[in-house]
């Protein structure tokens, strides 16, 4: 890797690591949005049921 970049002129040097950039930048941003969408729709109701259970119920079926 390392040898393939040394043999690069500059400008092409720095289109790839602007190309690296914004292909890690959209991985990231991709990564929060759907991380923020399946926290919300998928964890957050996984893990809040038993939590919403336990702080609105005493388990002996009183409100």
């Amino acid at each position: 890797m390392l040898g393939i970049f040394l043999y690069l002129s500059k400008k092409s040097q720095v289109f790839i690591s602007n190309f690296l950039f914004n292909f890690v930048l959209i991985q990231w941003f991709y990564s929060v949005i759907l991380g923020k969408f399946l926290e919300f729709y998928f964890l957050k109701p996984l893990f809040f049921l038993p939590y919403y259970f336990y702080k609105h119920k005493n388990f002996r079926g009183e409100i």
